[in-house]
């Protein structure tokens, strides 16, 4: 179940963009696009971007992040996530020097 903006792309280029799709768990939903003739969709802010930001807990699901095209980078926050994606455990252990063996 979930609110989504459906944007649709023909040859890379936007024809048409539909905010708030409802879903459901099991259930199929139809969108009608209508296209007009000289009309060009404009779903995104200008100077803005989107990306796939992962969560770190092994899954697949994620979150789209709107980001500017300035050239700045981005938030440290969003780097750090963005270079973990879910392995820092594995890291830290492989990091550790840890042979095995437990201490008192």
């Amino acid at each position: 179940d979930g609110t989504y903006a459906v944007t649709l792309l023909v040859d890379g280029v936007t024809k048409a963009s539909i905010t708030n799709v409802r879903t459901k768990a099991g259930a199929t939903e139809t969108l009608n696009f209508e296209f007009v003739k000289g009309s060009m969709a404009r779903p995104f802010a200008a100077g803005k971007h989107y990306v796939w930001v992962p969560k770190q807990t092994g899954t697949h699901l994620g979150d789209w992040m709107e980001v500017e095209n300035d050239g700045k980078s981005m938030p440290s926050g969003m780097a750090e996530r963005l270079n973990n994606q879910g392995n820092a455990l594995a890291r830290h252990i492989q990091q550790s020097g840890l042979n095995g063996g437990t201490t008192h």
